[in-house]
């Protein structure tokens, strides 16, 4: 793996007022966002690197797919994928994040090093805030509308995304950055 040498910010979060912007590495080949894909780890440090370069503060990994359509892993698969990678990151200094929907995945994740989780469903655990706290981690809720892509799976319960405007120019503003990634 490349290595990748950043400095954590040491001021005080009251004084972090600006928003940060979460760079997406997806660990997986299902994902929906091919450019997002690194599957050898080799190539993730050039990856979080050209994310850094690019405004990104926190570097967030996917290991298993919010894709109804994605093949069925368990925690074990989406663990093997996640935590050398997060070993890796821990040694770096890089602010990490890690999306999953498995309590027990954010559990390994925040003990290999993980800064903070990205939560991917609609049911936190109080096992999960514990987890969190007891890690002095940041935890993110992404709502989805179900426990889990698995739960989607099913045609009978599957979700119409509602249409979105994107706006047809962005402002000539160097500090304006956008990003929208979907797994």
């Amino acid at each position: 793996m490349t290595e990748v040498s950043i400095t954590k910010s040491a001021a005080p979060r009251s004084q972090n007022t600006r928003p940060r912007l979460i760079g997406i590495l997806n660990l997986l080949p299902e994902s929906n966002i091919p450019g997002s894909v690194v599957t050898e780890r080799d190539d993730i440090g050039a990856s979080v690197q050209a994310l850094l370069s690019q405004g990104a503060d926190i570097i967030e990994f996917g290991a298993h797919s919010t894709n109804v359509c994605a093949p069925r892993i368990d925690d074990a698969d989406e663990q093997r994928r996640l935590l050398p990678v997060l070993r890796d990151m821990k040694r770096s200094g890089c602010l990490v994040s890690v999306d999953t929907w498995s309590p027990a995945t954010a559990h390994a994740a925040l003990n290999a090093g993980a800064d903070m989780t990205n939560f991917t469903s609609s049911e936190p655990t109080d096992d999960l805030y514990r987890t969190v706290t007891t890690a002095g981690a940041s935890l993110l809720l992404t709502y989805l509308p179900y426990a889990n892509a698995y739960a989607c799976a099913k045609p009978q319960n599957a979700i119409t995304a509602p249409k979105i405007s994107w706006p047809t120019s962005m402002p000539n503003d160097s500090r304006h950055t956008e990003s929208v990634a979907l797994r």
